[in-house]
C-alpha cells in the first residue's frame, strides 16, 4: 500500500512522508495497523518505494500484491500524476454489487463539459503487474469498473537487464528472426485482445511504453519423417502427414510455407516517456479504457 492514515488523524502518501518513523499508521480501508517501509535501492536505478504493509495474517480486504518491481512502477506513476497536475490516491479498494476490487492508484481528471461553467471528472483506475495474475478477474474488474463510469489501465513491468526475470514484453531470441521480436503470450496476450495495446514500464529507461502489436510468420519446415516406409522421402502428402520425426531423423526439411506463430509479435511502440497524461476511449463491447498521451508543458503559474 502507498497510503495510510497516521495517529495524527492526517494522510500520508508514499514519497511525502516527513519523519516517517515518528507515528503509527492504519489501512485506510479497514483501519487496523499497518507497518511503515523505507525506501530502499535495487541496483543502481530501480528503486523500492516507501510503501505499507499489513502485518502477516491482517487485514480482511483485497490488497495489490507488492514486489519491488510494482512498487517502483507506482512511485514513478506518483511523480508523474503529481507533474500532470492529477487528483490521486493509492490503494482503493471499490466495492462493486458487494465484489470488492483492489487497485493501485485511482486519478481523477477534471475536464471542462460540453455544458457552459460546467466540469466533468473522469476517474480511472491503474494496475500493476509483475508476475502471474489471472485474467478473468481483472477483465470482472474492467467490466465492473466501465458499468460504474470508470476507465481502466494495466500496466506491466517489462523484462530487461535491471528486471532480468521478468514475465512481460521477453525476447523471443528466436534464430534469424528480428531482433526486437517478442514472445506474447497468457495473460499477456489476452490483455492485448481486450485493450487492443499493451502498456510497460522500461526498468532499464526508466520510461513508460505504449505498444500496439503486429503479427509475425515464419517459412516452418514439415517435419514428417519416411523411416517406416525405407530411407527414401515420402512422394505424396498423405504419407509425409503421418510422419512425425522426419526433419530429426533425416535432416531433411519439406517447405510447407509462412506460418503465423501465435505467440510471437513485433512491437510497435506508439509512445515512450517518462512522462504521460490519460486519454480515454470505449470499446465497441462497451468497456471503458485509458490509454497514454505525451504530457504538454504544465503552465506553473
Amino acid at each position: 500500500m502507498f497510503s495510510a492514515k497516521g495517529d495524527d488523524g492526517k494522510l500520508y502518501v508514499s514519497g511525502q512522508i516527513p519523519d516517517a518513523k515518528s507515528r503509527d499508521y492504519s489501512c485506510l480501508s479497514c483501519d487496523s495497523p499497518v507497518i511503515h517501509v523505507n525506501r530502499s535501492y535495487r541496483g543502481l536505478l530501480n528503486i523500492v518505494a516507501e510503501h505499507f504493509r499489513h502485518p502477516k495474517q491482517q487485514g480482511g480486504h483485497p490488497t495489490r500484491h507488492m514486489t519491488w518491481q510494482t512498487g517502483h512502477i507506482v512511485n514513478k506513476l506518483l511523480e508523474n500524476f503529481r507533474t500532470a497536475q492529477y487528483d490521486f490516491e493509492t490503494d482503493k479498494v471499490y466495492d462493486v454489487n458487494g465484489t470488492q476490487f483492489a487497485t493501485d492508484l485511482t486519478v481523477r481528471d477534471k475536464r471542462e463539459d460540453v455544458k457552459p461553467d460546467s466540469v466533468v471528472t473522469l476517474e480511472t483506475v491503474v494496475m500493476v503487474e509483475s508476475e502471474s495474475f489471472g485474467f478473468q478477474p481483472f477483465h470482472d474488474a474492467v467490466r465492473a469498473f466501465s458499468n460504474q463510469g470508470i476507465y481502466s489501465m494495466l500496466i506491466f513491468s517489462a523484462a530487461g537487464i535491471e528486471n532480468k526475470n521478468g514475465k512481460y514484453f521477453r525476447d523471443a531470441n528466436r534464430r534469424r528472426a528480428p531482433r526486437n521480436l517478442k514472445k506474447i503470450s497468457g495473460n499477456e496476450k489476452d490483455a492485448f485482445k481486450l485493450m487492443e495495446r499493451n502498456f510497460y514500464f522500461d526498468h532499464d529507461n526508466q520510461l513508460f511504453k505504449q505498444v500496439d502489436f503486429k503479427s509475425y510468420s515464419e517459412n516452418v519446415p514439415d517435419p514428417c519423417n519416411p523411416c517406416r516406409r525405407g530411407r527414401s522421402r515420402p512422394r505424396d502428402k498423405e504419407s509425409r502427414a503421418e510422419c512425425k520425426f522426419y526433419y530429426k531423423c533425416t535432416g531433411y526439411a519439406w517447405d510447407i510455407g509462412m506460418i503465423e506463430l501465435m505467440d510471437f509479435k513485433i512491437p510497435v511502440e506508439e509512445f515512450s516517456s517518462d512522462k504521460f497524461t490519460i486519454s480515454y476511449w470505449k470499446t465497441k463491447s462497451g468497456l471503458l479504457l485509458a490509454r497514454m498521451d505525451p504530457l504538454t508543458k504544465i503552465d506553473e503559474t
